[in-house]
């Protein structure tokens, strides 16, 4: 299996609903023992959590093998919820919380969900080597008045 190391940071995590934006590193080394270093970053209208998903997702859309995951994000509720299973059981209630609301981002949760079937994630909390490179990314892109968009550099895939 795939070891693969994903760097996640974002402009924020509180619960209003703007513009936020993310930028994320894919780092792993293919079975030719090349290594490669993608890059993923996009802007949308979200909550705080919703952009910390978004991000997640495109990162594990680069992936095209089954993986162990090692997910640099510092997020504790996203992190939290797939670690606890709490998701399986928004899934087995349709999508409602304990409470009986509505699960937020229950889109986006399923993306995710998804796209990490056959992965093996770890999430780990705190700095990273790349944090300054893309919070740096994440004022440019805010600088550039980027408007929604999703993009993703670099060549090989896993």
């Amino acid at each position: 299996m795939f070891k693969v190391n994903i760097y996640i940071e974002t402009d924020g995590r509180d619960k209003r609903k703007r513009y936020r934006t993310f930028s994320a590193i894919v780092e792993f080394t293919t079975r030719h023992n090349k290594a490669v270093i993608r890059k993923t970053h996009g802007t949308e209208n979200t909550t705080g959590y919703g952009i910390m998903l978004s991000a997640l997702a495109a990162s594990l859309r680069i992936l095209t093998k089954p993986c162990e995951i090692k997910i640099y994000m510092d997020c504790d509720y996203v992190s939290g919820h797939i670690c606890d299973g709490s998701v399986y059981g928004w899934f087995a209630s349709g999508w409602k919380t304990l409470r009986g609301e509505p699960v937020k981002n229950r889109e986006e949760w399923r993306e995710v969900m998804r796209l990490l079937n056959g992965h093996e994630p770890v999430f780990t909390k705190g700095d990273h080597e790349y944090k300054t490179e893309l919070k740096t990314d994440i004022q440019n892109i805010k600088n550039q008045g980027m408007e929604y968009r999703q993009q993703t550099m670099g060549g090989d895939a896993v």
